[in-house]
């Protein structure tokens, strides 16, 4: 059992991967640009309007949907790492596999400087966990049959009582995996989707009630070719999608969350 520590400061400027089965090595012209795009983007999300000034930073909450190896969550805590900001990540997938690689991932990362010199004074506060999609949601009832679990509920209701600052990570046995709680409707400030663009489509609702409003979505994972179908799905709830990066024939598209509700 991998234990990850997902809270403190992250101190790698570099990204290690576990070699396997699960999708995404950095390597895929899809997986370049959303990492840039992350580098690009987090470091200039404001703090939403309705929270007071403290003197705590405001957390910002990235949403990996399609996490496979972890490689784009693992780039959004190094983003924030850079720009000192305070972060907490969720990877979603619908592969337990994958589920289990990331979280190893993530531990690796985190763990693998831990002798080098911290700042006790440095106040951000970064956070990662891995789940299975949302009950209800696109790829939830295959993540039911593949684990054979028959009352998610209950154990994610558990997890649910710890304090979140906690944050734990989960094991790498398929019964602790939980699905994204229910909480997190409308909390992300950034969506960042990395997925074939069938798959897209079916989760532009999902992807919607999921984003706080103002926030900001990419997508990738599709060509040029296959852009304005997607673009047509995630219109009613986006404003100002268009494709912003483009390498090697594959796009990325952007949008920010409008108020139109979810229904």
């Amino acid at each position: 059992e991998v234990l990850g520590v997902t809270t403190g400061r992250i101190p790698y400027d570099e990204i290690q991967l576990e070699g396997g089965s699960a999708f995404g090595t950095g390597t895929h012209p899809t997986a370049r640009l959303c990492s840039q795009w992350l580098l690009n983007t987090l470091p200039h999300v404001t703090a939403p309007v309705n929270v007071p000034a403290t003197d705590t930073p405001v957390t910002i909450n990235v949403l990996d949907y399609g996490s496979g190896s972890g490689i784009l969550s693992l780039v959004a805590l190094l983003a924030a790492s850079r720009c000192a900001r305070s972060v907490r990540v969720d990877g979603v997938d619908v592969d337990t596999n994958a589920l289990q690689v990331a979280t190893r991932n993530l531990a690796q990362n985190r763990n693998r400087r831990d002798t080098q010199e911290d700042n006790d004074d440095d106040t951000r506060r970064f956070g990662c966990r891995f789940y299975a999609p949302m009950e209800h949601t696109p790829g939830s009832e295959l993540w039911d049959e593949i684990t054979g679990m028959t009352s998610v509920l209950e154990t994610t209701t558990t997890l649910q009582s710890e304090p979140e600052t906690s944050a734990p990570v989960m094991g790498t046995p398929s019964s602790s995996i939980t699905q994204l709680p229910t909480d997190r409707i409308q909390s992300y400030n950034i969506i960042v989707a990395n997925i074939i663009a069938p798959c897209l489509i079916g989760l532009a609702r999902t992807l919607a009630l999921l984003a706080a409003p103002g926030g900001t979505l990419a997508l990738s994972g599709l060509g040029s070719h296959e852009a304005p179908e997607v673009v047509m799905e995630y219109e009613r709830y986006f404003s100002e999608l268009r494709i912003v990066q483009e390498l090697e024939g594959w796009v990325l598209i952007q949008g920010i969350r409008n108020d139109v509700p979810v229904r």
